[in-house]
């Protein structure tokens, strides 16, 4: 199991090297709930006149020996420039910095993460909770979180065949 406070000690002690200043880091976790992104930074604010405040989070694949540590490092690195002034989007500074510390340190950070690995685990995770069928041909659906549709089956019907769902 990877160290997740170690890892972003390293990472942003390595962009400090480099010059670039990252945000004010409120917090660094591990989001359970992750099932297509390996990181994300969430900004705030908490009033106009304050700098943005940054917390990021990170999928349980990055913990596992499904991914390497220089793949969780780059996903570490990617969130950490997210942080630095005017570097939220994908454009512009983001992908300068991204593109240097990719030149001086070997890293391949980048907007989508091809992690094959990662796909995998999180395609054998997903949960399906609950399953809805048509009555009248059998068909199936499945949903991983309760929505109007397997709340309220008796209200919908199967466009394929008129037939009316209900929950199991």
């Amino acid at each position: 199991m990877k160290d997740l406070n170690a890892t972003y000690e390293n990472c942003k002690s390595l962009l400090e090297s480099m010059g670039i200043e990252c945000g004010e880091i409120t917090s660094v976790t591990v989001n359970p709930r992750f099932t297509r992104s390996l990181g994300r930074c969430h900004r705030s604010r908490h009033t106009n006149f304050h700098p943005w405040r940054y917390r990021l989070e990170f999928s349980p694949v990055l913990m596992t020996d499904a991914c390497t540590q220089k793949e969780f490092e780059n996903t570490m690195l990617h969130e950490l420039l997210h942080t630095v002034e005017d570097c939220f989007d994908h454009t512009g500074k983001w992908k300068r910095l991204a593109e240097s510390v990719n030149a001086r340190y070997g890293y391949h950070i980048q907007r989508c993460s091809d992690n094959a690995a990662a796909q995998a685990y999180h395609a054998a995770h997903k949960v399906n909770r609950y399953t809805c069928v048509c009555e009248k041909c059998g068909h199936e659906w499945h949903y991983q979180r309760m929505c109007n549709t397997v709340k309220y089956a008796n209200r919908y019907t199967h466009t394929g065949c008129g037939g009316h769902l209900k929950r199991i």
